[in-house]
């Protein structure tokens, strides 16, 4: 699993004056280029890592809104390729501590670790690691057999998956889900958070200097010197993964019911906090609220 902040280096504009450039009519005419087929070798992988049989047999009916990703040019094909009744619509948060508690009751092992594939490879390459999941919708799996698949985008192998928990579970067609409570993979959410608690989680940004991110990159703990979150005692401050040690670029706030994190933008000019409350609406913008003071002492104004 991975923490949910961004990435933890701002790297600086600068120009490639070294680089090698030809036309791109003479690259493609060149011995050492090669053209492959990315598309089709994915979609034909996500069967070793998905049982599309098993949701085509249950008549699983699906809508698929891409929400922008480039995985818009993927679900078609991978419709067609293991006919799926899967209909595209729109062809153009973060880590929730439900996953950690979850983990706990299962008596797995959660590793936290800084955004980047890089991260959590090693782990799945000795399979250590059965899933990783992280911000934008990403998320590896091992295949059906065990052995190493890869990484994932826009969440296709995920929403695969939840299509065929929906057809191993007791899925009928033209039935309504809620004719089959907990069989539904929302139905299962929802059994989830009840016992686990109902997160609710929203994220805020405010702009910032290069400077200022800079700064926020640098926070430490020692730097925070509430000691309560939203009326609850803070548990622990985190600038550096607990998986691995390596830093986080931000600082994370955790609370029993609630947590913060706050992280500077790897590509834009403005930082980023992120919130989680197990408590309520109002728990939440009481966190956000306190963490917005934290951040803002934190980062000091640019002087004249």
């Amino acid at each position: 699993a991975r923490p949910p902040w961004g990435s933890s280096k701002v790297a600086e504009p600068h120009l490639l004056v070294s680089v090698k450039c030809i036309p791109h009519a003479q690259a493609l005419r060149a011995a050492t280029t090669h053209r492959h087929d990315f598309l089709n070798a994915y979609v034909g992988e996500l069967g070793q890592v998905i049982d599309m049989d098993v949701i085509r047999a249950a008549k699983v009916r699906m809508g698929v809104d891409p929400l922008g990703g480039a995985g818009v040019h993927y679900w078609r094909p991978i419709a067609e390729r293991y006919r799926l009744d899967l209909t595209v619509i729109r062809e153009t948060v973060v880590s929730s501590r439900l996953i950690d508690r979850l983990t706990a009751r299962l008596g797995r092992r959660l590793v936290e670790v800084p955004v980047g594939f890089k991260w959590f490879a090693a782990g799945l390459q000795s399979g250590a690691l059965g899933f990783c999941g992280e911000e934008s919708a990403g998320a590896t799996f091992l295949r059906r057999d065990g052995s190493v698949w890869t990484t994932d985008k826009d969440g296709i192998a995920a929403a695969l998956l939840a299509a065929e928990i929906t057809a191993r579970t007791g899925h009928q067609p033209g039935h309504h889900p809620d004719h089959h409570p907990g069989r539904d993979p929302g139905a299962r959410y929802a059994a989830l958070a009840a016992e686990f608690g109902s997160p609710v989680a929203r994220r805020v940004q405010a702009g910032a200097t290069a400077r200022q991110k800079q700064q926020l990159t640098a926070l430490t703990p020692r730097q925070i010197s509430s000691t309560t979150l939203a009326v609850e005692r803070i548990e622990s401050i985190l600038s550096h993964a607990p998986g691995n040690g390596e830093a986080i670029g931000g600082i994370k706030v955790n609370t029993a019911n609630g947590w913060f994190a706050a992280r500077p933008s790897g590509t834009e000019d403005l930082y980023k906090i992120y919130a989680e409350s197990f408590t309520s609406p109002a728990h939440l913008q009481h966190i956000l609220t306190q963490a917005q003071v934290i951040v803002d002492a934190a980062v000091s104004p640019e002087r004249p």
